[in-house]
């Protein structure tokens, strides 16, 4: 019996060390790196919040926050689906605010990191003041460069 015990004591060890060692600091510092990862949520909230909230009478107050916080295959990505925003809204008189529900940094490695944004959006069509809402949750890609973050990618989850 006290056998059993021991080989069940030392495999329960094993496996624990085995995991343990998957979640070194080095590999992931997002959850011991306090002030970096504060940096990166503030920066990328923002990011997402200015990108994707516009009026339709200032279309590019929103693109030119979207170029100062977007590159890589993110700038694409938002500059297709802005092309849309810009046909539609000045006829429609539409208005979207985005509001960050909340947001937590999965991984953060070097000058990369991984975040995950929960978004409340609503949508006002001041022509006839119809109003829509919706929620959506992002993976946001991002990479430093100085002390700025730059989104690189976004993909709705």
């Amino acid at each position: 019996m006290l056998s059993v015990v021991l080989v069940l004591a030392t495999g329960l060890a094993v496996w624990a060390g085995i995991a343990a060692s998957a979640l070194r600091p080095s590999d992931n510092s997002a959850l011991v790196d306090n002030a970096t990862t504060d940096l990166v949520l503030r920066q990328v909230t923002d990011a997402v919040r200015d990108t994707f909230s516009y009026d339709h009478a200032d279309t590019g107050r929103t693109e030119q926050a979207a170029n100062r916080v977007l590159t890589d295959r993110a700038i694409e990505q938002y500059r297709e689906l802005f092309a849309e925003v810009r046909k539609v809204a000045p006829d429609q008189k539409l208005v979207l605010t985005t509001t960050i529900r909340a947001a937590g940094v999965r991984e953060l490695r070097g000058d990369r990191a991984t975040v995950l944004v929960f978004v409340d959006q609503q949508m006002l069509r001041t022509r006839d003041n119809a109003q829509n809402s919706g929620a959506a949750q992002l993976e946001v890609g991002v990479r430093r460069g100085g002390e700025t973050w730059r989104i690189v990618e976004l993909r709705v989850l």
